[in-house]
């Protein structure tokens, strides 16, 4: 594992002076949070690679983090709590008092973006590991075409991403908007060429001009807005320039498109 233990979350929750009290839930909540991190985002040789790996090693801290961040955020309301003979008792003692809601509700939304933001780095710096980017996670982090949260700022202007959960939750709202609206304007086969080329860091100039469009086309679709406009600007983009889009194919010309058979291509 790459955290074992309280002691080792300290260096990435620096705002929090962790007593050990609280340690055995503290390391249940690391286990469970190095098994999610590996999972859903690194897969097994790129966790195992960063866990050999020297203390040094930027892809090893930046990992760790994401472990000490989830982890804590997922036990963070109960820290405080103690069953007694009468119930649940808020811990207390002549050194330390419970803080105000307020501060502990100001500490949970800076970790949550803080946490954000990090496996947000982290996916940055997977991409550019190409096994990764052959990996089951790679492509589920990059079927919407926007695989960071910096990413789904840029495409989808204005947009409030808070936490990880928010974020994902677009992500997959924005994939589903590809496979089932984009593609009433662009034909599904080639959305999946373009996602697949997104996931390989492929992409010629023209297709990340072309990946960027259907992308803001999925954003204003999976946040109750209008896509059609990017959608269409993308097809009209990808007609006129037949040299960069030889494979393009469009048999059913402006009839919209909904080839299931295909979907199960960007799972």
């Amino acid at each position: 594992m790459l955290v074992n233990n309280i002691n080792e979350m300290k260096p990435y929750l620096p705002s929090v002076m962790m007593k050990t009290a609280g340690s055995s839930v503290i390391n249940d909540a690391i286990c469970a949070a190095d098994s999610w991190v590996r999972s859903m985002i690194t897969g097994a040789e790129a966790y195992s690679a960063a866990e050999k790996a020297g203390e040094g090693d930027a892809l090893r801290t930046v990992m760790s983090r994401a472990v000490a961040l989830t982890a804590f955020l997922s036990v963070m309301a109960d820290l405080d709590l103690a069953l007694t003979d009468a119930g649940f008792s808020v811990v207390q003692d002549n050194q330390m008092v419970p803080a105000s809601r307020a501060r502990v509700e100001k500490l949970e939304v800076s970790l949550k973006l803080r946490r954000l933001d990090t496996l947000s780095e982290l996916i940055s710096m997977l991409r550019e590991d190409e096994k990764w980017r052959a990996t089951p996670q790679a492509r589920r982090r990059c079927r919407s075409l926007a695989a960071t949260a910096e990413e789904m700022r840029t495409v989808v202007p204005g947009i409030a991403l808070p936490d990880w959960e928010k974020f994902w939750a677009v992500q997959e709202k924005m994939y589903i908007a590809l496979r089932y609206e984009v593609s009433s304007w662009v034909p599904l086969q080639f959305i999946i060429s373009i996602s697949g080329k997104y996931t390989s860091a492929t992409l010629t100039d023209a297709e990340a001009a072309v990946a960027e469009m259907l992308a803001r086309s999925a954003g204003a679709f999976a946040t109750g807005g209008d896509g059609s406009t990017w959608a269409i600007k993308a097809r009209a983009f990808v007609k006129a320039s037949p040299e960069a889009f030889p494979d393009f194919r469009d048999p059913l010309g402006d009839v919209p498109q909904n080839n299931e058979s295909a979907i199960v291509n960007m799972l």
